[in-house]
């Protein structure tokens, strides 16, 4: 088993890997890029992807919650990003292009309780009218007087505030509702 983590949420390398899976993440600001190398035989047929995260100017979110009193949690994200690349599994390809696709970095550092749970959120794409959307969510471990739930529209980033998750715990794959104080979520 074997790991490499930067500290630095915007250069550097990830890596993770086991036996013949690997996957490695490669940030380099001066070529204003992340690559994602994935390669993971498995059950359902060996995944392979090669990704390209671009770093086109939106801004960072950054965080630091107080989870339990001897305890923190130092996020750092990022939504919305220009991505491509290709995913296979198997005989199935996937072909992300530039134009349609959209990444979400999520560097989080931190000693959380021994016994955390909480519930999140994320997701990046692109709108009909070609402005790059994205947000992260989250409820019950980085909790007040801020919050890590932002929602950025080309690269700006908003806070939306507290926002609650309503589900059935007994039934995940029934429809969820994610609602902030607000009223700007929904």
């Amino acid at each position: 088993f074997g790991v490499e983590a930067s500290r630095d949420p915007e250069a550097g390398r990830w890596s993770f890997s086991k036996g013949a899976r690997r996957l490695v993440i490669d940030a380099d600001t001066a070529a204003g890029e992340r690559r994602v190398e994935l390669d993971y035989p498995g059950k359902a047929g060996h995944a392979r992807a090669k990704l390209l995260v671009e770093d086109d100017g939106s801004q960072t979110f950054g965080f630091l919650g107080q989870p339990a009193p001897d305890r923190f949690n130092l996020t750092h994200k990022t939504a919305g990003l220009v991505a491509s690349g290709e995913l296979s599994v198997g005989d199935q390809v996937w072909t992300f292009d530039r134009a349609t696709t959209r990444a979400h970095v999520d560097w989080t550092w931190g000693c959380p309780p021994r016994a955390t749970s909480w519930n999140w959120a994320a997701c990046s794409g692109v709108l009909p009218d070609g402005r790059s959307v994205g947000w992260n969510f989250g409820s019950g471990l980085n909790e007040g007087p801020f919050y890590q739930n932002i929602v950025w529209l080309d690269g700006q980033p908003e806070a939306v505030g507290r926002v609650s998750f309503d589900y059935d715990p007994s039934d995940v794959q029934k429809p969820w509702r994610l609602r902030s104080d607000e009223g700007h979520v929904d």
